[in-house]
């Protein structure tokens, strides 16, 4: 990966001048291994995440329009990254994600337009390139119902989140993640119906 010099200078200025965000990043560009052009996501105009409330944003994580599980690697207030890791990070696939939930529904995110940094992402799969326990994340056959388990869990838990949302807007953001996740949960909790209906929208084409 690639950072611009200037990365963490531009986002603090952000962030001292935006006392209001908890978390700033800038945009990106995604490039193959080989330096190929995969696309970029630019946080500017409909993407500007510095002006979705938190619901929106919760909403952004989840099905990555746009893509804000990326400021799982931006620049944090000390004490909004403390807050946040109030317990350990889950070690269950998407766990980056299910931190970005929890910082979605208690401070804010501050998009910058400008490409500050490049991630280079592998043509091989998760799945194949980590070894030893971390590979056991990616071909865990419940790894999408852990992903959900977890993420209920913790989100209700959380000391940040207020109990206003707790009562008001967690439960929908609960159904939305069950929505999103649901062909990987049907798949997971009944595998031999989702190869049926697997085969049937194959035949339909």
């Amino acid at each position: 990966d690639w950072w611009h010099p200037n990365f963490i200078s531009i986002l603090k200025e952000v962030l001292d001048k935006h006392p209001q965000y908890g978390i700033a990043m800038s945009s990106l560009r995604q490039v193959h291994e080989d330096g190929s052009l995969m696309n970029e996501v630019i946080y500017d105009g409909l993407n500007n995440l510095s002006t979705f409330s938190h619901s929106r944003v919760f909403d952004a994580v989840v099905w990555k329009n746009p893509p804000a599980h990326f400021f799982i690697l931006g620049l944090y207030r000390i004490e909004i990254l403390k807050k946040l890791f109030w317990e350990p990070a889950p070690i269950v696939l998407g766990g980056d994600k299910i931190i970005m939930y929890e910082a979605a529904l208690f401070t804010r995110f501050y998009s910058v337009p400008d490409v500050l940094w490049v991630r280079t992402s592998s043509f091989v799969p998760d799945a194949q390139r980590y070894t030893g326990e971390y590979k056991k994340i990616f071909i865990d056959k419940w790894a999408y119902i852990k992903h959900i388990k977890v993420s209920i869990s913790r989100l209700f838990r959380s000391p940040n989140i207020s109990l206003a949302r707790k009562f008001y807007l967690l439960p929908i953001k609960i159904i939305v993640l069950f929505y999103a996740y649901r062909k990987h949960l049907i798949r997971e909790m009944f595998p031999n119906v989702f190869q049926i209906f697997k085969r049937m929208s194959r035949s339909g084409n």
